[in-house]
């Protein structure tokens, strides 16, 4: 139970509807698997800005 706080999936930060199907065809399933990536980078993904932004990088404790 430990690891699911710690590495939440996509679908439990409730992000929007074209933000999750992007992110699932780009192989993303967990919040971590974003951690490569840079702020911007993430920025840069269709359907991701705003609230879902700072939503990832709250999980990914950037913020």
């Amino acid at each position: 139970m430990d690891h699911e706080e710690e590495n939440p999936k996509l679908e439990d930060l409730r992000l929007n509807a074209v933000a999750l199907l992007e992110l699932r065809s780009r192989g993303f399933q967990f919040v971590n698997g974003l951690g490569h990536l840079e702020n911007a980078d993430i920025l840069r993904i269709p359907g991701v800005g705003g609230v879902t932004y700072r939503r990832i990088l709250a999980a990914l404790r950037r913020i």
